[in-house]
């Protein structure tokens, strides 16, 4: 239900805050697509990465504050956009 879907968005919402946190050493408040640009400036070779980082922000965000509802489809294509997000970061 509606519940399960925004539990699966915040999960999804605060692993990348926690992964790039960590990563960039950033508080998790200020985490956003152009703070992850600033702090990997100059060794992000594929920006469609970033790119896809702005579109689970903003993906998590219509679902967790908004009426936006996500089907199994879109939350299993978002988890495999994230593990290719977190993989990719992990060489730069």
């Amino acid at each position: 239900g509606q519940g399960q879907t925004r539990e699966f968005y915040d999960t999804v919402f605060k692993t990348l805050q926690d992964y790039f946190g960590n990563k960039f050493h950033l508080p998790a408040g200020t985490i956003t697509q152009e703070a992850i640009a600033r702090a990997a400036a100059g060794r992000i070779r594929k920006p469609e990465a970033l790119s896809r980082v702005g579109e689970i922000f903003s993906e998590c965000e219509l679902v967790r504050y908004g009426s936006s509802e996500a089907d199994r489809k879109k939350m299993t294509a978002c988890l495999a956009a994230l593990r290719e997000i977190i993989d990719y970061f992990e060489r730069i």
